[in-house]
């Protein structure tokens, strides 16, 4: 029987079927993606709903914003379509999604039979990235207008939430216990799951705090006990183990002992009971009641040990009204609930707040909402206490989380010497997790200052120190460093993929502040390979995101990723409308971020024509920037503040840099300050001086091998020679960034260009469609419509 298919372009979409077809080949999407497009051309007389959309899909409509805007995008590109053109599904802003290619109705080819063996891929199957590979490259700029503020989040968003998943250690726990050799036995043997509540409703904290509770003891007694952030993130935070969560436990752990257990209030006294299989088959259960849940739940995790063989801990004098609130404290923190947790910060008598357990959790709900300030003077004080002393691993995580808050401040030298000070303090303590924090830290400082071997070395140590812990999300934290070393040496072929999994990883397993920091490098990298719709497709699943985002100054980044993204699509309008918004972040943002929205505003104020405004916008950013020759953005920054007054209003700061940057081996300079002064020695009727400091610039561009780079050392020089009428060198430049030609709106346009100069007609009109489809709202200039003459 024939089959209802939808024709399209060169495709044809068979629903019932299930093929999609280009032209005769069978080219049939993951599942999930082929349900999109058959749903939405099914119903392409309507814009559809997201939440419809969504409910149609997968069937439930509390599915994360980015994996929906994923869908869509890979949805495009199964039929040629981005997020650019959007030729054949556009995005209907605030509701949803709608078909609006032109579609033929038919019958499929009787004759064709669906190709022997060919099925469709598994969702899990697709690189949700979608990343194209990018070419060799001997040496990427430094973009540490992301890497270096944000580098923070990547290789220390770890760290700041280190209080999630490392369990507070009793005293006892703090004693000095060499640290094993790794062997197989390392891997995690007890994987404890959030407990069961039948109680008031004032009483659900217990389902996390308890969890914690209970894992901290069985840590404390020696079993490798996985950080209950990773458990929620593989099980969902309602920490149910279906088959589907247990297989996943089962790959993150292993066979490990699944805990499960409840805690019923009964009349007075509150009812822990906790249950096991072991692998031979042995069911234990055990429970213990008491008027004090976290007494109860204390008591029904050593009575599990003993059933196990252990020996339970010493138990420190530290419970009571303060290690209650302390628990509800933890979950609500494992929860994501910050406003809760600071309303149980607020409501701690003076002499409770200066525990340093305590302390060190308000630390880090300071430094989660953008209040550095705070958080570095409570941890100085909390490092100082003389009670610290006496609890080295809390001493070393204190350490460690004064180190994210300098390093989030650019303070690198500083930041070092707080995670040297945290694996100081930690020395041979059996605490795989703080130090592979530590370590990861310290690595990522060594990264920012360039110092890759040593960086390198301690991103292995870390690596070990985390399989040993069981933690998933400092192994990915650690790839993600990874990522973002070998990126910071150039080799963006192999940091994409370490970057692009580790997002991956975050993502499934719930850590939002983790998936949005490892997010921006890969940002970064599709910006660097002139990859737009890529790059718009990543800051779609930041932006769906933002509003989990408590911190202003990531905030703030977050839009200017976006608006470079739209901006760079031509989508101008909607750039300046996210740059407006976003201002208001500005009072609460330190100069260090500050800056980047202040580059990201000239760089569009003179894509917009708003000269003077660009102008006064990349003053306010160099203001806050410190001189780096070779800062790849910095460069940018001063070149758009040159080209804003066109040589005719000097500034003394511009100057005085490109000065400091032509006495310099050119070889250490960014390629965008070289073109700087290119036009600078243009401007001054140097073509001599223009010529020799253009050729630099393409050379240092070309030895980068980035195609950013050599993109923008290729326009500025071919129009400068365009416009001394040396059309026949311009063209041999241009060559060589026609391939970014199709996706770059610089490069179709000085393609544009050059055929106008050089003809012949047909060519120039394919090259000016080409550029039409690329421009959005960017004009482009009316000679260059003109046809070249015969």
């Amino acid at each position: 029987m024939n089959q209802a298919e939808y024709r399209f372009g060169p495709f044809r979409l068979l629903p019932a079927a299930r093929e999609l077809w280009r032209e005769d080949r069978l080219d049939t999407p993951a599942r999930l993606v082929f349900d999109c497009l058959a749903y939405l051309v099914e119903r392409r007389e309507r814009a559809v709903g997201r939440d419809e959309l969504v409910a149609a899909i997968w069937g439930r409509v509390d599915i994360a914003e980015a994996r929906v805007s994923e869908l869509v995008v890979r949805a495009r590109r199964a039929v040629g379509d981005d997020g650019q053109a959007q030729r054949i599904i556009r995005t209907v802003p605030g509701f949803g999604y709608r078909w609006v290619a032109e579609v033929a109705d038919g019958a499929a080819d009787a004759g064709l039979e669906p190709a022997s063996g060919a099925m469709p891929a598994e969702e899990s199957e697709l690189p949700a990235g979608g990343a194209a590979a990018a070419p060799d490259v001997a040496r990427a700029p430094s973009r540490r207008w992301t890497w270096m503020p944000l580098a923070a989040a990547v290789a220390l968003a770890a760290a700041t939430t280190l209080a999630l998943w490392q369990r507070p250690r009793s005293a006892a726990s703090d004693a000095a216990v060499p640290t094993p050799t790794a062997t197989a036995s390392d891997a995690p043997n007890a994987v404890v799951l959030p407990l069961r509540i039948d109680g008031p409703s004032g009483s659900q904290w217990l389902r996390l705090g308890a969890m914690e509770l209970i894992a901290e003891r069985l840590s404390d007694a020696g079993l490798r006990v996985p950080p209950s952030e990773s458990v929620l993130g593989l099980t969902g935070r309602d920490g149910q183990a279906d088959r589907t969560a247990r297989d996943a436990l089962d790959r993150t752990f292993g066979r490990a002992l699944l805990i499960a257990g409840s805690a019923v209030r009964a009349g007075s006294q509150w009812q822990v009971g906790l249950e096991t299989t072991t692998a031979d088959g042995v069911q234990h259960r055990v429970e213990a009641t008491h008027r004090d849940a976290i007494e109860a739940a204390r008591q029904a995790g050593d009575l599990l040990l003993a059933a196990l063989g252990r020996l339970p801990p010493d138990t420190a004098d530290e419970h009571g009204d303060d290690e209650e609130r302390l628990r509800q404290i933890q979950a609500a923190l494992l929860a994501n609930q910050l406003d809760v947790a600071q309303a149980l910060f607020d409501s701690l008598a003076p002499d409770q707040a200066q525990r340093p357990a305590i302390a060190y959790q308000q630390a880090r709900l300071h430094l989660l909402t953008g209040r550095h300030a705070a958080a570095y003077e409570l941890l100085t004080n909390l490092i100082g206490a003389p009670e610290a002393r006496s609890q080295p691993v809390l001493l070393g995580k204190a350490h460690t989380l004064r180190a994210t808050v300098q390093f989030r401040q650019a303070r690198f030298a500083a930041a070092a010497a707080d995670f040297d000070a945290a694996l100081d303090a930690l020395g041979d303590l059996d605490a795989p997790a703080e130090r592979g924090m530590a370590l990861s830290g310290r690595g990522a400082a060594r990264l920012a200052t360039q110092r890759f071997d040593d960086a390198a070395l301690d991103l292995g140590r870390a690596r070990m120190e985390f399989e040993r812990a069981g933690d998933a999300f400092g192994l990915a934290q650690t790839d993600a460093n990874f990522g973002l070393l070998e990126s910071q040496q150039g080799r963006i072929e192999q940091a994409l993929p370490y970057l692009a999994g580790a997002a991956e990883r975050f993502e499934a397993l719930g850590a939002v502040e983790r998936l949005l920091s490892v997010l921006d490098p890969v940002f970064d990298l599709h910006v660097l390979l002139l990859q737009w719709p890529e790059a718009l497709a990543t800051s779609d699943r930041q932006w769906a995101l933002r509003e989990r985002v408590r911190d202003p100054g990531q905030r703030l980044l977050l839009a200017v990723n976006r608006s470079t993204a739209l901006a760079a699509l031509g989508r101008l309008r909607e750039a300046d409308a996210v740059l407006a918004e976003a201002a208001s972040l500005l009072a609460e943002t330190p100069p260090t971020a500050a800056r980047y929205y202040h580059a990201q505003r000239a760089r569009l104020d003179l894509t917009l024509g708003r000269s003077a405004a660009a102008a006064a916008a990349a003053d306010r950013a160099l203001e806050a920037w410190t001189t780096q020759p070779d800062d790849w953005l910095r460069g940018q920054v001063v070149l758009a503040r040159q080209r804003a007054t066109a040589g005719t209003t000097r500034s003394a700061r511009v100057d005085a840099e490109l000065d400091a940057a032509a006495a310099r081996d050119p070889d250490e300079v960014a390629p965008s300050l070289l073109i700087a002064l290119a036009e600078r020695a243009a401007v001054r009727g140097l073509p001599e001086e223009t010529e020799r400091r253009y050729a630099q610039a393409l050379t240092a561009a070309g030895r980068r091998g980035v195609p950013a780079d050599l993109a923008a050392a290729v326009a500025a020089q071919a129009g400068w020679l365009l416009a001394a009428g040396r059309a026949t060198d311009a063209a041999a430049l241009a060559g060589r960034v026609a391939p970014f030609a199709d996706r770059d709106f610089e490069c179709a346009l000085l393609q544009v260009a050059v055929l106008q100069a050089l003809g012949p007609q047909r060519t120039w009109s394919v090259a000016l469609r080409r550029t039409q489809a690329l421009a959005g709202e960017r004009t482009i200039p009316e000679a260059l419509t003109r046809a070249p003459a015969a």
